[in-house]
């Protein structure tokens, strides 16, 4: 009987060849799809940024319709936006406007007393509108409020008031828009352009 036949240890591990041969497969790979990736985040970004400028130019265009002031609230912390409409806020203890107006007009005449008194000067009272816009916008998982320049000053926390009067025109303002990638859009809040404008930081 042959003696028996002693196994040849089985072989551990990888050859430094192995090795070099999956850490430049991994490099490939990395190298095709970051670019790619880098990209979609960029896309998102940008569309994004239409979103909140096509919001804004809608608040704008409602106020103009309808002859109501309308203001869109930015919660810079919590990157959420909701749109809000006005309504004349009824002055305590003001007389009520409608009861002054006779039931049909007296003709006027060169005697006729003519009240020269000022308007109530009646506050706005803002509500948020009754639909999606007034409940809240949040921003991608990835894309955030950096931060907004007003005439007045740069801010990064709190809450950004973006008002349109009725006539459509409001503040300058820009929005700077981020992502966890480092892309940077602004959006520049025109006093009278009925658009608002996107544009790249500059670098």
């Amino acid at each position: 009987m042959s003696p028996a036949r002693r196994s040849r240890p089985g072989r551990g591990g990888f050859t430094l060849l192995e090795l070099l041969a999956v850490v430049m497969i991994l490099g490939l790979i990395s190298s095709l799809a970051l670019p790619y990736i880098g990209r979609q985040s960029s896309r998102t970004l940008r569309a994004q940024a239409r979103r909140i400028a096509a919001d804004l130019e809608l608040a704008r265009e409602r106020s103009v319709v309808t002859g109501v002031a309308h203001r869109v609230q930015i919660d810079l912390d919590e990157s959420v936006y909701w749109v809000e409409s006005s309504a004349p806020a009824e002055a305590e203890g003001a007389p009520d406007a409608s009861a002054a107006l006779p039931a049909e007009a007296a003709p006027i005449g060169p005697d006729t007393p003519i009240d020269l008194s000022p308007p109530i000067d009646a506050s706005l009272d803002f509500q948020p509108l009754p639909n999606q816009l007034g409940k809240g916008q949040s921003l991608d998982d990835d894309t955030f409020f950096d931060s907004a320049r007003t005439p007045e000053d740069t801010i990064d926390s709190g809450v950004l008031t973006i008002q349109f009067n009725r006539d459509g025109t409001a503040d300058p303002t820009e929005i700077v828009l981020a992502n966890d990638g480092g892309d940077v859009l602004i959006l520049e809040v025109l006093p009278l352009a009925d658009t608002v404008r996107i544009h790249d930081a500059p670098a």
